[in-house]
């Protein structure tokens, strides 16, 4: 069985938070979830402050406070003080008042005052996560020069710092993005001398319902893992952990206003498989209701890929809604569901690895 870690990225939203909560301990053991905060939804209710004690009260409930976790917040202008502080830096006093074991991140692009943030955070915790993305593989100055300028700032050991490469979401050919990703790879300086390594992508796309209508099902390809296991076939110096976005895209808007929501969403279950995200849609959820989900929970089951019950927490929702023992939920429930089979779908290829 490999050690091949789980890197997924998530958006800080209240579906990710609880289908983390509902992972098991064998499968979240192996997790370390990049969090992605965004602006606060309701900025005239709520202050920065209080969304940032809102995320480290949400860690605390559904990831505890001795698993670790990257946390990037790119949403807060560097301009704006949090009593005071820096945007990151205020949201690190709110995840240290609960004792969280988060690690800060930072990359090539990032700003002087951001910096300066994440050079202050660094003295005391001693640790740092670097995310590189695909553009920092091209510039004036070799991407070697570049890193270490960083990791000399930081005043760390590489054996300090987490690399994660990120590849975001990916073209539609994958032997040619299987060649760009190596190459990327191999420019990079000493990968046996970072703490972890994590090459993460996604091919899930920005808008699902562009490639399987309503009331119908369609499979999407997990180019990523195809991906993936090419690097892992390669002759790298160091075989990475694997990271993905979960069932989402780094460019989707999730942030629409309710009442826009509420006139466009369609019912939909996203189960990832071994090679595919199965996309069973049904109606407009305006006129039609959440009681779709029932015929829509039977069909994914008829489906030979569907997990069963024992699977995860997820599977069981789907078995459940479809046999009427539980609610139908909301779209809240169903990101819950879907990222929760998929973090479990993830780990088990993972330690299936050789």
């Amino acid at each position: 069985m490999s050690d091949h870690r789980y890197v997924p990225i998530l958006r800080a939203k209240l579906g990710e938070f609880k289908a983390l909560g509902l992972l098991d301990p064998a499968t979240a053991g192996r997790v370390r979830p990049l969090m992605e905060l965004e602006p606060p939804s309701d900025p005239g209710r709520k202050t920065v402050e209080e969304h940032y004690r809102a995320f480290a009260n949400a860690m605390t409930k559904n990831w505890g406070t001795e698993r670790e976790f990257f946390v990037e917040d790119d949403g807060i202008p560097d301009s704006e003080r949090v009593a005071g502080d820096h945007p990151y830096v205020a949201l690190f006093k709110a995840l240290e008042a609960q004792s969280l074991a988060a690690i800060p991140v930072t990359g090539l692009a990032r700003t002087r005052d951001y910096g300066a943030a994440i050079a202050a955070l660094v003295i005391a915790k001693k640790r740092l996560c670097v995310r590189l993305e695909s553009d920092d593989f091209t510039g004036p100055d070799p991407l070697p020069k570049r890193l270490n300028d960083l990791v000399a700032a930081a005043h760390l050991a590489k054996g300090q710092i987490d690399l994660i490469v990120d590849f975001g979401a990916l073209p539609p050919n994958i032997g040619a993005m299987a060649l760009a990703a190596l190459g990327a790879l191999t420019s990079i300086p000493d990968l046996a001398g970072w703490r972890s390594f994590t090459v993460a992508m996604t091919s899930f796309p920005e808008r699902p319902s562009a490639h399987v209508s309503a009331a119908s099902s369609g499979r999407l390809s997990r180019d990523a893992w195809a991906v993936y296991q090419r690097v892992l076939a390669s002759s790298l110096t160091r075989m990475p952990d694997f990271g993905d976005y979960a069932v989402d895209n780094p460019e989707a808007d999730l942030n629409v206003p309710p009442a826009v929501l509420a006139n466009m969403m369609t019912a939909n279950i996203r189960y990832s498989t071994d090679t595919d995200w199965l996309i069973v849609r049904g109606n407009r959820l305006k006129t039609h209701g959440f009681e779709q989900y029932r015929e829509l929970s039977a069909s994914l089951m008829r489906e030979p890929e569907y997990k069963g019950t024992a699977f995860s927490w997820g599977d069981k929702y789907i078995h459940d809604c479809a046999s009427s023992t539980v609610g139908t939920g909301n779209q809240m429930t169903w990101r819950q569901v879907a990222v929760n089979h998929h973090i479990t779908l993830v780990v088990e290829q993972l330690s299936s690895l050789p």
